[in-house]
């Protein structure tokens, strides 16, 4: 993936508490069984086809969210095991951006690492560009624009943010002149 100084795009909500790498990425997908590139059937596979039927009603099978590029979780996303697999099924699943009030710090630097950005806000930040974001009858989509430090639905304020500019320049996520936090 090519590095990035702005992201704007639709935007999934997978609200969830605690979601964990066993969730985002099976325990039963091995990577000897898939490359690296072909972990997107992996993505929430329990939950998008539980007992091997697809559920409707799981955001990432509905219609509106299928080119989503931004994943709106919530606390702790991608505790549990150290499942490098996780962030390699959000990327291939076309996620460039996971927004959470705390991610696992484990997960946190393998996102980095993979080229997907985390993207953690304080908790009330997180609440209004959810309620701003996932109103009926508006898109549900999100820029970030990493050069300003801000983040902010289509068609509401943009909140501003503050990242640490050393690990994500240092790898192939984003592409932010030094100084900028």
């Amino acid at each position: 993936m090519e590095p990035f100084t702005r992201v704007a795009g639709i935007a999934a909500p997978l609200l969830r508490a605690n979601i964990d790498t066993d969730a985002i990425s099976p325990s039963h997908f091995k990577p000897a069984e898939l490359s690296k590139h072909g972990f997107r059937d992996a993505l929430f596979l329990d939950w998008r086809r539980p007992n091997g039927t697809t559920d409707p009603d799981f955001v990432l099978n509905q219609e509106r969210y299928r080119q989503a590029t931004i994943l709106m979780a919530g606390p702790n996303f991608g505790c549990g095991s150290s499942r490098e697999t996780a962030v390699w099924a959000l990327r291939d699943g076309g996620f460039r951006v996971v927004i959470a009030p705390s991610f696992a710090l484990i997960f946190e630097t393998n996102c980095i690492r993979n080229g997907l950005l985390p993207l953690a806000l304080p908790q009330d930040i997180h609440r209004q560009l959810v309620d701003e974001t996932f109103t009926p009858g508006s898109q549900p989509r999100i820029d970030i624009d990493l050069l300003n430090c801000q983040v902010g639905a289509a068609a509401g304020p943009h909140h501003s943010f503050r990242i640490d500019p050393a690990p994500v320049t240092n790898c192939s996520v984003v592409s932010m002149p030094s100084g900028r936090h």
